[in-house]
């Protein structure tokens, strides 16, 4: 496969993020106020109501909404898929000199490089902000467990 038609295939798609959520919501269940450090359990709190519901409920609908209402569309004009129904896409340009010179397409492609680099700087924050509440949790286990050995 030529290494554009590889490219403009791949540009179709974004990441979405995934979270499991399943200890979390058992917590939510039996109650936050088991952790009795209310600064630790306010973190991890905000991990999940904020930042990581900031993720999946937002950056993903966001990248959604993108391509349907402007990647799509764009690609739709200018280019074609020709894959194997296999899930190997080939997309090929349907006039190399067009495409060279839309700028509705560098458009579209500058602004889906722009939203990726955003989502990706997302999930790096969200990524971030998980080890430090990791450490938060492992540094209230090693305190808690020093303190009821004495």
């Amino acid at each position: 496969m030529d290494d554009y038609e590889a490219a403009l295939n791949n540009c179709r798609w974004w990441t979405s993020p995934f979270l499991s959520a399943a200890a979390y919501d058992s917590l939510k269940m039996r109650g936050t106020r088991l952790i009795t450090d209310r600064g630790l359990r306010d973190d991890i709190v905000k991990l999940y109501e904020l930042n990581y519901a900031y993720l999946v409920d937002d950056t993903d609908k966001s990248f959604w909404q993108f391509q349907q209402a402007v990647l799509f569309p764009v690609f739709n004009r200018y280019i074609r898929d020709v894959g194997d129904g296999q899930g190997q896409g080939r997309m090929i340009p349907n006039d190399w000199a067009a495409i060279l010179d839309s700028r509705e397409f560098s458009n579209a492609l500058l602004a889906k490089r722009t939203t990726q680099q955003d989502s990706i700087e997302d999930q790096q924050a969200a990524l971030d902000r998980t080890r430090q509440v990791a450490a938060r949790i492992e540094a209230w286990l090693k305190d808690r467990d020093t303190g009821s050995s004495d």
